[in-house]
């Protein structure tokens, strides 16, 4: 960009300087002011093609000073207009896809995070992971200390099994029993009594299997294990630490996609929709452009930033998107392949207001939109109509053919059939 703004301003001070030869010895005074602007506009080149951004205020007022220098000297050398020729750089007229988006900035989250927490209020007697180690389903986090409970399960799974072997017992005597009592041997007291200690027996048994299968649980528990594959984040604990309920072991973040997560202003709710394509991109990975689909928009707006959340969700299977970073988003509200496309830079605009009624309100503004067109070596002014807009291309609806060569520099001392050179 700063090479042809330099090779554009060699080429404008050339022109001034021509002029200035060829203006007669009457002329004097106007061959000094040619040679004067020239001055002036090598100067604030100079200061343009040091801006870094071009789309700047600074590079704005630059070019804007440029531009009413020229349009001054034009109009003192209007007298010799009819024999100069205007050098030009053009833009062919081209067919491409363009596209119309909205741009935020946004988070990139872990599609799923899953926190890891202790059941088992003791130390921690050893990890098995650090951060940044990937997981699969069942793999070992950490170890919680495990005595005590060693010991309640011993005495848990012997106590069950004194149960059951005097449920045995008393199984065999009440099945005795009941072949006397059928066989009138028996009172019903006795019968009664033998059934109701069988019924004592086997709610002993039940209480003591539940007791066992309570500890068992508690000892497995003290061994925590991933409940999802993914990169292990957030370990705070080291061995040694107290695992208490409400401390996370660890984090594991599912890193195969990820959401990005964007604040989007109240007014453009209404554009998006579930199902839409999306395009970002990352600080880390320069030029490297990530694909995604809207995927939730918040039914809720918020009362303090007057924003609604959505999601857009992106593969990531070379985890290269990582939670944490800032992502910018572009949400393609309208895409056309295969149509004429122009450079905004090749088009001057003009706003004007007309009136819709009576009223003073009802009026509306409006934007033409108008190139110059090389024709036999004349620069035509045209009108054209152009629809979507991209950040750096109009969609051009009518007034222009595929091939047309339109001015893309020296527009600014351009008219109607002004007589141009090509010098690209």
């Amino acid at each position: 960009m700063k090479k042809k703004t330099i090779i554009i301003a060699i080429i404008v001070v050339v022109l001034i300087a021509i002029i200035a030869l060829v203006v007669s010895g009457g002329k004097k005074d106007a061959a000094i002011s040619y040679r004067s602007t020239a001055d002036k506009i090598s100067t604030l080149v100079s200061e343009y093609s040091a801006v870094t951004d071009p789309s700047s205020q600074e590079a704005r007022e630059l070019l804007d000073k440029i531009n009413k220098l020229l349009a001054t000297q034009k109009k003192q050398g209007s007298g010799d207009e009819n024999s100069i020729v205007v050098p030009v750089y053009v833009d062919e007229v081209e067919r491409g896809m363009i596209a119309k988006s909205l741009t935020y900035v946004g988070d990139v989250r872990a599609q799923t995070m899953v926190r890891l927490y202790s059941k088992v209020p003791d130390r921690i007697n050893k990890f098995f992971i650090e951060n940044g180690d990937y997981v699969n389903v069942g793999d070992p986090i950490a170890q919680i200390e495990n005595s005590r409970l060693k010991d309640a399960v011993n005495q848990a799974n012997a106590g069950l099994n004194t149960a059951l072997a005097q449920l045995l017992n008393v199984q065999e005597e009440f099945k005795r029993a009941t072949a006397l009592y059928e066989a009138k041997a028996m009172s019903q007291s006795q019968y009664d009594q033998i059934k109701t200690q069988k019924e004592v027996t086997e709610e002993a048994v039940k209480q003591a299997r539940a007791a066992s299968t309570s500890i068992n649980s508690s000892l497995a528990d003290a061994l925590i294990k991933a409940p999802i594959a993914g990169i292990v984040a957030d370990r705070v604990l080291e061995e040694g630490d107290m695992a208490a309920g409400q401390i996370p072991i660890a984090n594991i973040y599912q890193m195969d996609s990820v959401k990005i997560v964007v604040q989007m202003a109240e007014a453009e709710v209404g554009k998006v929709r579930i199902g839409m394509n999306a395009t970002l991109t990352v600080a880390a990975y320069p030029g490297t452009e990530f694909r995604g689909k809207m995927v939730k928009i918040s039914p809720v707006i918020n009362p303090q930033t007057r924003t609604v959340e959505a999601e857009i969700a992106v593969a990531n299977a070379n985890r290269q998107l990582k939670p944490g970073m800032f992502a910018e988003v572009k949400i393609l509200l309208q895409e056309k392949l295969n149509t004429l496309l122009i450079s905004k830079s090749d088009v001057d605009t003009k706003t004007s207001q007309i009136s819709t009624g009576d009223g003073l309100r009802d009026s509306k503004v409006i934007t033409n939109y108008s190139v110059y067109v090389i024709q036999d070596s004349l620069a035509r002014f045209r009108p054209i109509k152009v629809g979507i807009e991209s950040d750096q291309v109009y969609e051009v609806l009518s007034g222009l053919m595929e091939g047309d060569r339109v001015v893309s520099v020296g527009r600014t001392i351009l008219s109607d059939s002004t007589q141009v050179s090509i010098k690209n």
